[in-house]
């Protein structure tokens, strides 16, 4: 499992980082300014889910699962912090498969 950092859109340009998506999971910043780009690359498809750790009003928020067709790309988000992120203010993300899989947090 790793922990990545996001990329900050810059009025320049900016490049960001694409990460290896991890067999175990990864984890990401969150926030309402924050998006999830996941690269398919696989012959696949995947599911990316977010894990929801809060409640509302007592009841548990269901977990976010994108799916992501094979050869495709998905922006996800916003990451909203109060709905995804654990103490730690990140967000758990688990990935059907991992191969071939990349992935940038970009804030905005």
């Amino acid at each position: 499992m790793a922990t990545v950092t996001a990329d900050r859109i810059q009025i320049d340009g900016t490049a960001p980082t694409y990460n290896t998506a991890s067999a175990g999971g990864d984890k990401a910043p969150t926030g309402d300014d924050t998006v999830l780009h996941v690269v398919n690359n696989s012959a696949g498809e995947i599911t990316c889910t977010l894990t929801t750790p809060g409640q509302i009003i007592g009841q548990d928020i269901s977990d976010v699962a994108v799916a992501v067709p094979a050869g495709a790309e998905r922006f996800i988000g916003p990451l909203p912090r109060q709905h995804l992120a654990g103490d730690n203010g990140l967000v758990d993300i688990a990935w059907s498969a991992a191969t071939s899989v990349t992935f940038a947090v970009i804030r905005l």
